[in-house]
C-alpha cells in the first residue's frame, strides 16, 4: 500500500474522486442502502479533504494586514455579491487604483493569496493616502466568485453612489474595518 503525505496534491485528488465516486454511487442507488451516509456526510468530507490540502492558511503571507476573520468574510462577500448586482463593483487591482484616483472607492478588498502579493501592495498605500478603509480576504477564487466571474480575483473595489440601497452596508462594513485597524 503506498503511503502519501497528509498535504500532497495528489491525496486531495484522490480522495476528491473517492468523494465523487461515492456520490455517483448514492445517486445511482437512489441514495438508499449502505451509501446513505455520503449524502449526510458529504460536508464533513469536504471539510477534511480541505484541511488535508494544507490550503487553509498557508498561502496567507503576513504581509495581508488586516485580515478579516471567517464571519467577516461572509459579510464582505455578501456585500460584494450586492455591489455587483448594483453596478458598484469593479474588478482588478488596475480598475481599484483607477476608482481609488478618482475619489469614487468606497471599500477596497484585496485577496491575501495573491502570488506574489507585492503585485497588489500599492494599494494599501494608495487606499490611506486617500482615506480609504482596504481589508484582505483569504481567497481570490472567493473573491471572484463573489464579483460574479469564473476566474480568481485579487482585488477589487466597491464604489459610491448617490441614493443607493447599498450605502448603509457599506458604512456598517466600513465601521467593522476601522475596528480590525485598532
Amino acid at each position: 500500500m503506498c503511503r502519501l503525505s497528509t498535504g500532497s496534491p495528489l491525496t486531495l485528488s484522490v480522495g476528491i474522486w473517492f468523494l465523487l465516486a461515492c456520490r455517483w454511487i448514492s445517486k445511482s442507488l437512489g441514495c438508499s442502502g449502505r451509501f446513505d451516509f455520503f449524502r449526510e456526510k458529504h460536508s464533513q468530507i469536504c471539510i477534511a479533504l480541505f484541511k488535508m490540502s494544507g490550503e487553509n492558511d498557508g498561502d496567507v503571507s503576513s504581509k495581508a494586514y488586516p485580515l478579516a476573520s471567517l464571519e467577516v468574510t461572509n459579510q464582505i462577500l455578501d456585500i460584494v455579491q450586492q455591489a455587483c448586482s448594483y453596478k458598484q463593483l469593479r474588478k482588478g487591482a488596475n480598475e481599484a487604483t483607477k476608482t481609488l484616483n478618482r475619489g469614487t472607492a468606497e471599500i477596497v478588498i484585496l485577496a491575501a493569496d495573491a502570488e506574489p502579493l507585492e503585485i497588489l501592495l500599492h494599494l494599501p498605500l494608495l487606499c490611506e493616502d486617500k482615506n480609504v478603509p482596504y481589508v484582505f480576504v483569504r481567497s481570490k477564487v472567493a473573491l471572484g466568485r463573489a464579483c460574479g466571474v469564473s476566474r480568481p480575483v485579487i482585488s477589487c473595489s466597491i464604489t459610491n453612489k448617490e441614493g443607493s440601497a447599498l450605502n448603509p452596508q457599506i458604512a456598517e462594513l466600513k465601521n467593522i474595518i476601522e475596528m480590525m485597524l485598532i
